[in-house]
């Protein structure tokens, strides 16, 4: 009996060990794991910087509109639809999507008086292949912001990929084209 008694004893205190030890591993473990984690993340940013602030055809884009402009006009390019624009707060209150929209679109180009900095027009970018709902819709909805707020839009409509000549030619053959028709429509204000 005292053999049994010395046997349960000893196993009871293995495992009370056991138990005590226990939690303490687990939490060694996981701190080894916790520091694994951040010195992998220390190794591998979770960011990275851009390769460039604009892709070749923006960059071509903003060139020719920066070309064409000349000295009284600045072409700024990916601006924020937030920065162009504001909403009236009962706008604001009563459609919440809209606000979310203006915050977080933004437009290829925007040119604007080099003196005054007054918004001129708005320059977009529109891939011909890119006819998806959501894409049209995107579209439809910023031509309406910016009619609402008195922004003329001049899409520019173009096949991927575009040689840099042909961009070019497409940009001045769309901003003459916009501007003609502003001319006319403002001899016909003027007449009226």
């Amino acid at each position: 009996m005292p053999t049994i008694l010395i046997a349960l004893g000893a196993v009871s205190g293995v495992v009370m060990v056991i138990s005590l030890a226990w939690p303490l591993l687990m939490h060694f473990k996981l701190l080894r794991h916790k520091l694994h984690r951040i010195g992998r993340m220390r190794a591998q940013p979770r960011y990275r910087k851009a390769d460039a602030f604009l892709d070749e055809s923006q960059r071509h884009t903003l060139e020719s509109l920066q070309a064409m402009m000349g000295e009284q006009l600045a072409v700024f390019p990916r601006i924020r639809l937030a920065e162009l624009l504001t909403l009236a707060k009962g706008d604001l209150a009563h459609n919440p999507k809209l606000g979310q929209f203006v915050q977080t679109q933004t437009v290829d180009f925007a040119v604007c008086d080099r003196s005054s900095h007054q918004i001129m027009l708005v320059v977009e970018l529109r891939n011909a292949e890119d006819q998806t709902p959501a894409t049209l819709a995107r579209r439809a909805q910023l031509d309406d912001v910016l009619e609402m707020a008195g922004i003329p839009l001049l899409p520019i409509t173009h096949q991927v990929p575009k040689s840099t000549h042909q961009l070019a030619k497409s940009v001045q053959e769309s901003l003459v084209s916009f501007l003609d028709s502003a001319h006319t429509s403002k001899k016909s204000i003027q007449a009226a």
